[in-house]
């Protein structure tokens, strides 16, 4: 999965991000009137900072009741037919999961450990009536799938036209020349992170990890995400701009399906290292604990 979407991003970027990561989600304020977002403000540099699209994208806790709701409700319908189906680890309402890395891998402990194998996730096999049961748990819930893809796509575009950017060309330029000053010859991140040598196996070996930790590095150095962000917070206030009516309505309808799931999910306890429970608030279950 992880090495399709790079194959993608070879050609643009994508930027969802982690709803079920541990990292928090940062609103921006709502659009003021039709067509025309408020003042947002200038991400600080970080790439995980928040930008205009992210106020439109479910908060963690009520991306992880969906994500449960519907998967139960999935497998009930598949065990009504004799197929079972555990659902999988990944959390599939999660534009946030790339958040932290939304200009290529950006954590120098993470590139020595996993190289740029970060978020691999193993898939698990598809019964034949996945899709229809899938379909009628989103039609429980008030969920509209087509409309979470495009959300997805808007904010890759906005990406897409940020590496258009003359600005991007500049960094991306410095980037490189720092990589080749360390023995590393790529002409941006996304060809570090996408050379199909990496990919031949399902974990990092020792040239890709030490590929990787020169890639944060450089980085670093060039202030890589630092210039970019304020060159995509441009493209984002511009895409809340142009099709503000359908951001509200998604976020409508993603508040109701979201509040339909909290109230259907109905476990009130989070599972704790060692066995113990604690109770949580409504609709925070799985934000730490994803298994729950």
């Amino acid at each position: 999965m992880r090495h399709g979407r790079l194959m993608l991003l070879a050609a643009l970027v994508a930027v969802l991000a982690g709803a079920c990561t541990s990292g928090r989600h940062g609103a921006a304020p709502a659009p003021s009137g039709e067509g025309a977002p408020q003042a947002l403000p200038t991400p600080v540099g970080a790439a995980a900072a928040a930008f205009p699209l992210d106020q439109f994208m479910m908060r963690p806790a009520q991306a992880n009741d969906l994500d449960t709701v519907v998967k139960r409700l999935t497998r009930a319908c598949l065990l009504s037919r004799g197929e079972d189906w555990r659902g999988g680890q990944r959390n599939e309402f999660d534009l946030l999961r790339h958040r932290a890395h939304r200009f290529g891998l950006d954590d120098e402990l993470l590139a020595a450990s996993v190289g740029y194998h970060w978020d691999d996730v193993p898939g698990t096999p598809a019964p034949r009536g996945l899709d229809d049961c899938a379909g009628q748990a989103y039609q429980a819930l008030g969920w509209a799938p087509d409309e979470f893809r495009w959300l997805g796509q808007l904010a890759e575009q906005t990406v897409e036209q940020t590496y258009a950017d003359p600005r991007a060309a500049t960094v991306t330029r410095r980037w490189s020349e720092c990589m080749g000053r360390a023995g590393f010859r790529y002409a941006a991140p996304l060809d570090a992170e996408a050379d199909p040598r990496w990919w031949r196996d399902e974990q990092a070996g020792t040239a890709e990890k030490q590929t990787a930790v020169a890639d944060t590095r450089c980085k670093t150095q060039v202030r890589f995400a630092e210039q970019l962000s304020g060159v995509l917070a441009e493209k984002q206030v511009r895409a809340v701009r142009d099709n503000a009516r359908r951001l509200e309505a998604f976020r409508r309808m993603a508040t109701a399906a979201a509040t339909k799931a909290d109230a259907l999910r109905g476990d009130h306890r989070s599972p704790q290292p060692g066995g113990s429970v604690k109770v949580v608030p409504p609709g925070m279950w799985r934000t730490e604990h994803t298994s729950a």
